[in-house]
């Protein structure tokens, strides 16, 4: 972390003009989403930084991260002085020069359909965030001239979690229609399994029903049957050499 950087908070303490990495000043994950800009000496663009295309038709969010730096000295060092005159001049040179970052990132980026109708700007400073955001005014110009959202380092993480969320709802409103569609034919469907269900069911019964039959003549058959005296096994085995030879005479003649 270079000189002048609070390691906890990111915040710049005055203004670290030697740093080698100005956008890392905020949360390590921010940072290293966009360190690979850093390279651009302060003017960093991140244009494509996006969610998954199936959450909202390929479109990207325009990012890009400004760090006034000679304006915000200007003002730190006014007020620094308690010189009123000087804050008032800075302070409105830092208005200006944030309204032209607006425009800038507007005409560069912000080109629907491939993109979002609005674009991010990142400040990679809690102490500048903080300096922009409570100027009202000036961030209700920047959303609805140039269609801007001002964000820094503490919100940043959270700013992209809630896009994703509404993204999220959107594709799924845009896609009701698919969805209802879809639901139809799974209950049409599911009609047809249970007429399926039904008749083998039916089956089932039908069989159950046929077996409830069969066992009840069998019962029938075995009580007649008990009613037949039983013959001697000897006298049985005469019988049947008898009926035996009487049906190979009937055969022969």
């Amino acid at each position: 972390i270079p000189s002048g950087v609070h390691g906890d908070t990111g915040e710049i303490l005055g203004v670290a003009v030697r740093a080698d990495h100005t956008v890392a000043f905020g949360l390590p994950k921010i940072g290293n989403m966009l360190y690979p800009g850093c390279g651009l000496c302060g003017r960093l663009h991140v244009s494509h930084i996006s969610f998954p295309p199936s959450l909202y038709d390929d479109e990207a969010i325009p990012v890009d991260s400004k760090f006034p730096v000679e304006d915000y000295q200007r003002l730190l060092d006014a007020q620094e002085k308690a010189d009123t005159a000087a804050a008032d001049d800075a302070s409105r040179l830092l208005e200006t020069r944030i309204k032209n970052e607006a425009k800038d990132i507007f005409k560069k980026y912000i080109a629907p359909p491939k993109t979002t109708d609005f674009g991010i700007m990142f400040l990679p400073s809690e102490g500048l965030y903080a300096e922009i955001i409570r100027r009202t005014t000036l961030v209700q110009v920047l959303q609805r001239e140039y269609h801007i959202v001002i964000s820094g380092p503490s919100t940043f993480a959270a700013f992209l979690n809630s896009l994703q969320m509404g993204f999220r709802s959107l594709a799924i409103q845009k896609r009701s229609g698919e969805v209802w569609k879809v639901l139809g034919e799974i209950k049409t469907e599911f009609d047809k399994f249970g007429l399926t269900l039904d008749a083998v069911r039916k089956k089932f019964e039908q069989a159950t029903n046929s077996m409830d039959d069969v066992q009840k003549k069998s019962r029938t058959i075995q009580r007649k049957l008990r009613s037949v005296q039983d013959l001697p096994g000897s006298s049985a085995a005469v019988l049947l050499e008898d009926k035996a030879e009487t049906d190979a005479e009937e055969n022969q003649s």
